[in-house]
């Protein structure tokens, strides 16, 4: 327990070490963000930070070895979530077209299924589990739905690293809490460990933006310990719904409304309802402090709920999750200004 608190802070200080370096020199290597008709911030800032998140948790998975032997497909999943990295990279520095991104993530989500040594299955009701090629199609536009969504939410100062905080350590904490010490939890902590140290960098005013390679990789690095548990049966994947809802709901809300209201839906827009309030406070700060704390208490205790009492975890999960839905529309989620 002693060596992995020393590597978690180890890979707080590196994220934050790496942040810090990459904001001195982003203008000599092209990683700065000028702001344009879509963005929430108002001056030039660095970008691309989010490579100290892939840099300190890789080295944090490869230190913590020993504690993770049970899982010798590891490598695979690393592997997968260094090309959805680079290609978060090479799109903060040169514009990427849409289909080649989406082909990387889609190969990157089939490399994390088929890491698995055994079928995944996915359990969605007391007694019913989905498994076969049903699954791994489920589950790859999962990964690729996570990736995209931590892509399309990281908008505002501190709202991405802070939600990965609070997804990756509130998942890991319900692991340990249920069945003690597992590789997943490990993983879990060191995530969360890399996007607390970002957060002090990103947090509002941000002096680095995590960029696409930070956003993307954080989502599939979610994504996998969400599997990984679910595939386990550590948590169920309705837990890992809850904790995410936020994200997941006002992407989902978001998407939904520009979709009937005729929009291209793929195009880039800031029609959030978190980048709706952001405008309307005027202060980033207070929409990812109200997110977190809609997070610490509201969404954590029930999911830790949905834990305890797993076959309700579905009806738990529309608890949770439908006041959200509601707000986010209210906030005019998918609406333009």
């Amino acid at each position: 327990m002693l060596t992995q608190t020393l590597v978690a802070c180890a890979v707080f200080v590196c994220t934050l070490t790496v942040a810090f370096v990459i904001s001195r020199t982003a203008s000599r290597v092209g990683l700065v963000d000028v702001p344009n008709e879509r963005s929430s911030h108002s001056r030039p800032t660095p970008r691309g930070g989010g490579l100290g998140i892939f840099i300190a948790l890789t080295l944090g998975v490869w230190f913590s070895a020993p504690s993770l032997l049970t899982a010798p497909f590891l490598p695979s999943i690393l592997l997968a979530g260094g090309a959805v990295a680079a290609i978060g990279l090479w799109d903060d520095v040169r514009s990427v077209s849409a289909p080649l991104r989406l082909l990387i993530h889609v190969l990157s989500g089939i490399l994390l299924i088929s890491a698995f040594p055994n079928h995944v299955a996915i359990q969605i009701l007391d007694g019913f589990s989905l498994g076969g090629m049903c699954a791994a199609m489920l589950s790859c536009l999962g990964v690729v739905c996570c990736i995209n969504v931590f892509n399309f939410m990281d908008g505002i100062d501190g709202l991405a690293a802070m939600e990965a905080v609070f997804v990756a350590g509130g998942g890991g904490l319900l692991i340990l809490g249920n069945h003690a010490h597992s590789p997943v939890s490990t993983v879990c902590v060191l995530i969360s460990a890399a996007s607390g140290g970002f957060l002090v960098v990103n947090w509002p005013p941000a002096r680095i933006f995590m960029g696409d390679v930070g956003s993307g990789f954080l989502g599939f690095a979610i994504a996998s310990v969400a599997l990984w548990a679910t595939v386990d049966h550590l948590l169920p994947i309705w837990t890992w719904l809850i904790l995410s809802g936020i994200f997941t709901v006002d992407a989902a809300v978001t998407f939904i409304r520009r979709w009937i209201r005729g929009d291209r839906v793929a195009s880039a827009h800031r029609m959030h309802a978190y980048q709706r309030l952001a405008r309307q406070w005027s202060n980033h700060g207070r929409v990812t402090l109200v997110a977190a704390l809609i997070n610490c208490v509201w969404l954590f205790p029930l999911a830790a709920l949905s834990t305890l009492h797993s076959e309700w975890s579905p009806l738990i999960s529309i608890v949770a999750l439908v006041p959200i839905g509601i707000a986010v529309w209210v906030f005019g989620a998918g609406l333009p200004d």
